[in-house]
């Protein structure tokens, strides 16, 4: 796997939760617009309302369902994610250490570079040289 495949791999759990909060986001937007079929006609926009509570009801389950997929997908790759980082390996246990950090903040935690230079307390080259000896000693199963 490449730099760029683990970089692609580590930013998936992060995608997943992303797509949580936007089907969270469409099921309110549901409920909302069951409540007040009229919301939206004002503004002028056109929008699918369902007809009735049957295709409400329909709507619902299906966003559910999903948001409990991606949910428990978003499990399993999380678990994956932060056992592979614990299982990196190739440096000493101090330098382990701080690449385990640097990937938890970045990847798990989503945290962006600004506030992880300032967390460890490194300088930018610095940093980006931890993350990708970080990247050449993460292997995840396949």
């Amino acid at each position: 796997m490449t730099g760029a495949e683990k970089k692609e791999y580590l930013k998936s759990y992060r995608l997943k939760i992303e797509e949580i909060e936007r089907l969270e986001a469409e099921l309110e937007a549901l409920r909302i617009h069951a409540m007040y079929p009229s919301s939206g006609k004002a503004e002028g926009k056109r929008r699918h309302r369902p007809h009735d509570l049957s295709d409400y009801a329909t709507q619902e389950e299906k966003l559910k369902t999903r948001i409990e997929e991606t949910r428990q997908e978003c499990a399993i790759r999380c678990r994956e994610i932060i056992e592979a980082i614990e299982n990196l390996q190739g440096d000493t246990q101090e330098k382990l250490e701080k690449q385990r950090n640097l990937l938890v903040a970045r990847y798990i935690k989503g945290e962006n570079w600004d506030t992880i230079e300032k967390e460890i307390n490194y300088g930018r080259t610095h940093m980006h040289r931890i993350h990708a000896r970080a990247l050449d000693n993460f292997n995840p199963k396949e």
